[in-house]
């Protein structure tokens, strides 16, 4: 399975790759980073392969090299407008379930006449005018432009099962002009189901305080969320995510890439009084450039570092755990939960990663379909006979998914998701559970721990199923809510038939070693 991460250009995409990955291998940067798309992958060791848009064989380079495909080299423009993708594999354990894409970044949108119907690529509108002549240089240096990188972010997206979308200080229209207008036409299989939001960088937006108070004590991840809140609330963003998560990416990738000069710094913080430094954090620029801090002996060399690679709050919360004794790998794991990060990443390998291969198929369905449907509509227009394939087509497409006991799984979670199943909290919860959104096993699925004797999980079975069977008729349930009701029954059925099979398969084992 392929998972991109997507966004405008200047969004803290390396910085979020880094942080999932718990290892500095994504190129950051200001602006300068990233101009291809980077594919990392699970590999026994590390290697990297550079693939051009031409017809050049592939070539491996050292892993020390990746950095020098990625990002601006004037001296080697001519390469790099070659470079299609640059795979990257690397032994990390989230990557044995899923692929992560690095890619270059969407540029803004500005229509051209009020039908919309026409559409330049610029980066002006979220960059402020130096930023905006900043990266168009340096995009000039290596012959390629805004419009460039747009196109090979979509082009990752064509490729992909599902997208990581970010986007900062609250969604805006043009970010949901971006999801709407790319996410949707360009790949119809990419329903809300297939795409999770983040809201980056909320350390920086959001700490301290816009509106007072003590600086210390203020979490802008709290605030993130009632941002989520807010935006989830409206059908038509509720639409395109699975799920939204605020999160503080530079604080929990700084953390993972603490050295022992870092860690010797943040030591030398964790001296000064909490409230004393919170304050003085409170000024990031002031903190990181000031010659000298009252109360804080740390040159400013080091001050800049630390908030150049944790960010203010960041820097806020390291110190603080330091001071109170947390050990380095400790102070690693707080950060990247404090920072959001892990919940980003327990929804990959939860939602993406426990459910790759169904999702794929669905994914190849839709794409069967959606063409199906363009033939049926281009013979309409033209008037000419519809191929006999397309029908043989078509009924095969439907007999899968008739035959699939996942597919409609899947369609129960869409409902779910969209806020379409008007059932109690218990249930829901009992519904991600059983539809396999918090572990796969039929142990798990059930609630229930690993061990279990195949007995105890078949009774289980059997009472839910019996629990859910027509719960729509007795509750009263509206269309959706109890056709979800009939498939969770459904659902708990067809792990009963597994945990038999299983015990059947047991059994006969016995009865051969047994020589019967």
């Amino acid at each position: 399975m392929r998972v991109a991460v997507v966004a405008q250009i200047k969004r803290g995409k390396s910085t979020l790759v880094n942080a999932l990955l718990r290892e500095d291998v994504a190129p950051t940067a200001q602006l300068e980073a990233t101009f291809t798309v980077g594919e990392f992958y699970h590999a026994p060791e590390s290697r990297v392969t550079v693939h051009f848009n031409d017809t050049a064989e592939p070539l491996r380079v050292s892993p020390d090299d990746f950095r020098a495909y990625t990002v601006n080299d004037p001296g080697q423009a001519a390469l790099l407008r070659r470079v299609r993708r640059v795979e990257y594999g690397i032994p990390n354990p989230l990557l044995r379930r899923f692929r992560l894409l690095d890619t270059p970044g969407l540029g803004s949108i500005h229509h051209a006449d009020s039908a919309n119907t026409l559409m330049t690529l610029g980066v002006s509108g979220f960059l402020n005018a130096e930023e905006e002549a900043r990266l168009e240089k340096v995009l000039g240096q290596v012959g390629r432009s805004a419009s460039d990188m747009h196109a090979d972010t979509l082009t990752a997206i064509d490729t992909t099962d599902a997208v990581v979308y970010l986007f900062d200080r609250g969604l805006n229209q043009r970010d949901a002009s971006v999801v709407a207008r790319f996410l949707g036409p360009l790949r119809p299989s990419l329903n809300a189901l297939k795409v999770i939001g983040v809201l980056s960088r909320c350390d920086q937006w959001y700490w301290p305080s816009t509106t007072g108070g003590d600086p210390l004590e203020h979490d802008p991840l709290a605030e993130g969320r009632k941002i989520v809140g807010r935006r989830l609330a409206d059908p038509e963003i509720s639409r395109m995510f699975f799920r939204i998560h605020p999160v503080a990416a530079l604080a929990s990738a700084g953390a993972q890439a603490l050295a022992g000069d870092e860690l010797g710094w943040l030591d030398e913080l964790a001296r000064v009084e909490p409230q004393r430094l919170a304050t003085a954090l409170s000024d990031a620029n002031w903190f990181s450039q000031a010659d000298q801090i009252s109360g804080v002996a740390l040159p400013r060399e080091a001050r800049g570092a630390l908030v150049s690679h944790l960010g203010a709050w960041g820097t806020l919360k390291a110190a603080v755990y330091r001071r109170g004794g947390t050990p380095p790998n400790e102070l690693r794991q707080r950060m990247d939960i404090d920072s959001g990060v892990a919940d980003v990443r327990r929804t990959l390998l939860e939602h993406f990663g426990n459910r790759s291969a169904v999702i794929k198929l669905d994914q190849a369905l839709r794409d069967i379909s959606g063409h199906i449907d363009r033939l049926r509509m281009s013979a309409v227009t033209t008037r000419t006979p519809l191929p006999p394939v397309t029908r043989d087509v078509a009924g095969i497409v439907e007999r899968v998914r008739l035959s699939s006991s996942e597919l409609p799984e899947l369609a129960v979670l869409e409902d779910y998701y969209q806020g379409r199943l008007n059932l109690d909290e218990a249930d829901l919860a009992e519904v991600l559970q059983v539809t396999g959104e918090r572990g796969r096993s039929v142990a798990a699925r059930l609630g229930m721990p690993d061990g279990t004797p195949l007995a105890a999980l078949i009774a289980q079975a059997d009472a839910r199923a019996g629990a859910w069977a027509n719960r729509g008729e007795v509750l009263g349930l509206d269309g959706t809510a109890a056709a979800a009701a009939a498939q969770i029954a459904t659902s708990y059925g067809l792990l009963s038939a597994r945990a038999r099979q299983a015990r059947w398969l047991l059994d006969f084992d016995d009865d051969l070693a047994d020589g019967g």
